[in-house]
């Protein structure tokens, strides 16, 4: 009997500690889904890939085609120069010959005149110059290698549009650290909000159990005719306001915890109580704060990935005014389709050589592409500048603002503190008689109307926190 009570019991316990819910568990929870995290992550993963897709474009290629083609006409090639032309016949070729008659006129010696045919021999190749049909099929491998192409040389060193595939890996990896650092923010403004609520429904209880405190005694009294109407009405307008408070109260822990689940995927009905436990680390110098901020900020390292994508877009157009060099090489295979299979021999063409490409003129065109990336350079530095100013000055507003909401804290407390003595003072002068009982639960209203102040400046410093450590770039965390 005994083990089934402390099974009973631990799985109680279990089930308690479960049921409240820690700000680290619902950061945690978030980072699993975020649907703003994840694309960040997927953003990451396809620069990874545009970087292996620039590295390859500058290294050799290999490729294959295939053609059918229906040819009708005489063949125009540029290998039929290689065999010489006949420009008097118009005909080009000599691997065959064909002969040509013409007639020749010679005058004999006295005076008559005599016509004679002579045949000659003319070369000429009848295959390339007759009209030819047919279906032809070609098979061709290729390599082309860019030995210098857009600042590449050869593939091997570190050209422009792979250096910006590097730059913008590198940024998307800030821009999630940026990500994270958001939805830390708003989940702690979420949690705390919820929180707020939670704590705010207990205080309007307590105050809903004094206002009927208070109204009962009035009652007695007005019995006792040492009330007068006025009183009872006061008290039973106090405790109504109490109550609808409450009520307003109740409703805004569900819709606050209702933002807060859909944060972290969870059933918008469900309230879960949220663990109180908060803690204020202690703040670090205003200038080590500064100097690691502006080093490990997502936003500055945004900024300067765009600086570096800016720098590398200059190369990318400085190169455009320098050569480009192709090194290509083709072999292909031919097959007559009409006769495929009937003829012995097997057209074969090989062909390989450079293609440079010099620019020479074009008016200004690729020279003011050049100063226009000079000019963005020096404008994402001025942004650079900018954004590190921002960094420097959001943090030290933030500084100034949790200092006064220190101050202010401790003027709220020292209220607090002295309503606090004057109810146990009340509790101890109740309890020798010496005062009433509405005496004591104005005392302890007045005790519970201190308490909201504090508890709202102690929010309101806990936001301000979660601010620092997203302004700081999470180089300060008051989430640990």
């Amino acid at each position: 009997m005994k083990r089934v009570l402390i099974a009973v019991a631990v799985v109680c316990l279990a089930q308690g500690k479960a049921a409240t819910l820690s700000l680290h568990q619902c950061i945690d929870e978030a980072y699993g889904r975020s649907p703003e995290l994840l694309a960040d992550r997927y953003d990451i993963e396809a620069a990874e890939h545009e970087v292996g897709k620039q590295r390859a474009s500058l290294l050799p290629s290999i490729g294959a085609f295939a053609t059918l083609e229906a040819i009708d006409g005489s063949p125009v090639n540029v290998f039929n120069i290689l065999h010489g032309v006949d420009i008097e016949n118009g005909v080009v070729g000599s691997e065959t010959q064909r002969t040509k008659s013409r007639m020749i006129t010679t005058t004999t010696a006295k005076g008559a005149q005599r016509s004679s045919q002579v045949e000659t021999t003319v070369s000429t190749d009848r295959s390339r110059s007759q009209k030819v049909s047919g279906e032809v099929g070609t098979q061709t491998l290729v390599l082309n290698y860019p030995i210098l192409k857009d600042g590449s040389i050869f593939g091997l060193n570190n050209p422009p549009a792979l250096a910006s595939a590097k730059a913008l890996k590198k940024q998307l990896e800030w821009t999630k650290h940026l990500s994270e650092q958001k939805v830390i923010l708003n989940l702690t403004a979420a949690y705390l909000n919820a929180l707020w609520y939670q704590q705010k429904v207990e205080r309007d209880e307590a105050r809903v159990d004094l206002s009927r405190r208070r109204l009962d005694i009035v009652i007695a009294q007005f019995d006792l005719k040492l009330k007068l109407t006025q009183d009872v009405d006061l008290a039973k307008a106090q405790l109504a306001a109490d109550e609808q408070s409450l009520a307003s109260s109740k409703q805004s822990v569900r819709d606050s915890y209702a933002t807060l689940a859909l944060l972290i995927d969870r059933p918008t009905d469900l309230i879960v109580k949220l663990d109180p436990e908060l803690s204020l680390p202690e703040l670090p110098p205003l200038g080590d704060l500064l100097a690691k901020s502006v080093q490990q900020h997502p936003a500055v390292g945004v900024q300067l990935g765009n600086l570096e994508i800016a720098n590398e877009r200059y190369r990318l157009s400085r190169s455009a005014l320098m050569p480009t060099v192709n090194f290509n090489t083709s072999y292909s295979v031919g097959e007559d389709l009409e006769h495929w299979g009937t003829s012995d021999s097997t057209p074969t063409l090989f062909r390989s050589g450079f293609v440079a490409e010099v620019p020479i003129f074009d008016w200004g065109s690729r020279v003011a592409a050049m100063r226009e990336s000079r000019s963005k350079i020096k404008a994402e530095e001025a942004r650079t500048r900018q954004i590190d100013l921002d960094v420097r000055t959001t943090i030290s507003k933030l500084y100034s603002t949790i200092h006064d909401l220190e101050k202010q804290l401790a003027m709220l407390k020292q209220v607090a503190l002295s309503a606090e003595n004057k109810a146990k003072l009340s509790r101890a002068q109740r309890a020798t008689g010496a005062i009433d009982e509405l005496t004591l639960v104005e005392a302890e209203s007045a005790y519970l109307g201190t308490e909201e102040p504090v508890e709202t400046t102690r929010f309101d410093q806990f936001e301000k926190y979660a601010e620092l450590q997203s302004a700081s770039g999470g180089a300060w965390k008051f989430v640990k």
